[in-house]
């Protein structure tokens, strides 16, 4: 179960990442905007 809590997270933070990198808004933006 843990592992894949692991791997959901880290899709999510890849996909928060490219979100951030394309919109070239701030983290906290992006995390708003997502």
């Amino acid at each position: 179960m843990d592992r894949l809590i692991e791997v959901l997270a880290c899709d999510l933070c890849t996909e928060l990442q490219s979100h951030i990198l394309s919109t070239g808004a701030s983290p906290f933006l992006g995390v708003y905007a997502a």
